[in-house]
């Protein structure tokens, strides 16, 4: 890894680059508005800022984890995202070892990720730091139109 990176939490004026990094594989016209509802959590209290773990360059952001702490001792894990420039590295692995580490610090027992099966490749540094793939989810809808 190159020595001018450094991994650790989101600093405010970094927050919305972090979001638009993480949500990097959203469609573009839907990523302002995730974005904007990510911000909208995190000023809720629902996103811990300090679980926004971001691998700063010194002049951009090169990779984002969120993991959010939830009850019952575990958190949710966002699939990590890197800047495309950094893809063959380990950056996506170091993001996510620093998310567990601060999880087991706050006395998480379990740390989970909900992974579209169309995200699977997506969610290889999570299988390479101990994830397990364990189950299907299957996902039903309604448009609540009138037939």
């Amino acid at each position: 890894m190159c020595d001018s990176i450094e991994i650790a939490a989101a600093r405010p004026d970094e927050w919305s680059a972090a979001f638009t990094l993480a949500l990097q594989q959203v469609p573009d016209a839907e990523r302002p508005t995730r974005v904007a509802n990510a911000l909208t959590l995190l000023g809720a209290g629902e996103i811990e800022p300090a679980g926004i773990f971001v691998a700063r360059t010194p002049d951009a952001l090169a990779g984002v984890q969120v993991c959010i702490p939830l009850r019952g001792s575990s958190g949710l894990f966002w699939l990590p995202q890197v800047d495309p420039s950094w893809h063959d590295t380990d950056l996506a692995e170091q993001l996510v070892q620093a998310a567990l580490a601060w999880l087991r610090m706050r006395g998480a027992k379990l740390a989970q990720a909900l992974v579209h099966p169309g995200e699977l490749a997506n969610a290889a540094a999570l299988t390479r730091c101990g994830f397990q793939d364990i189950t299907r989810l299957q996902y039903l809808r309604h448009t609540l139109d009138l037939v």
